[in-house]
């Protein structure tokens, strides 16, 4: 299964808690491009910052994360061997 940002709902909760992406580094003791980086959708921060992440904003793991199933037929064939093994 496949993680990404749930971005949308962590913008919409900066704007209500009046954060900027300056500011939410800061507290993450990040710098403002490695917030800027995170919230593309195709990022994904690095596993020690994501709870803190959530904390800041008020919000679950499970809500800042999403869970995306892989489409098996858009995989490669080596990738297919690779998920049949385990």
């Amino acid at each position: 299964m496949e993680k990404q940002l749930n971005t949308s709902l962590i913008h919409e909760r900066m704007l209500q808690l009046g954060l900027s992406q300056t500011e939410l580094a800061e507290k993450l003791e990040v710098t403002k491009t490695a917030i800027s980086s995170c919230l593309k959708p195709e990022k994904h921060p690095r596993p020690r910052h994501l709870l803190k992440f959530a904390e800041l904003l008020k919000l679950s793991f499970d809500e800042i994360v999403l869970k995306k199933r892989l489409n098996y037929n858009r995989l490669s064939l080596s990738a297919k061997v690779e998920i049949t093994k385990y």
